[in-house]
Order: C-alpha cells, then structure tokens, then sequence
C-alpha cells in the first residue's frame, strides 16, 4: 500500500505531483475540524484531478485545571 502525505500552503492549496492512476483513499485533518473521509478517488494516467475538500467544524475539547496553594480558600 502506497502512502503520500502533504500540507497546504496558507491559502488551502495543496498538489501530489506524480501521484499514480488509480483508486485513492483520501484523508484530510486540520486540528479544530472534523476528519474527512473519501475512499476510490479516481486518479487518471498524466492528468490533473481536482478535488475542492470542504471540512465541517469538530468537537472542540478542552480541559481547565485550576489549584490553590492558599489552605484558607475552601476547596
């Protein structure tokens, strides 16, 4: 199985130059936004394929620790 892994550029693009025809499974993760998921993306022999992703908002989770040294402030 063949791995290929990029980033995009600050304005959202991103390119695989040289990828190889056939089907692609493809994931797309930014922190704060849900996985995308696709699987049998056609790529066709020496042609571009274009494909715009659109990534929902995620579940956001966070933890807040807080503590005292002060014995005077009740728990």
């Amino acid at each position: 199985e063949r791995q290929e892994i990029t980033r995009s550029n600050d304005a959202g693009e991103y390119s695989f130059p040289g990828l190889a025809a056939g089907n692609w499974r493809v994931q797309i993760q930014k922190p704060g936004f849900a996985l995308l998921e696709l699987t049998g993306l056609a790529v066709a022999e020496n042609a571009a394929t274009k494909f715009d992703a659109v990534l929902y908002v995620g579940k956001i989770q966070e933890t807040v620790n807080v503590s005292s040294r002060d014995s005077s402030i009740p728990p």
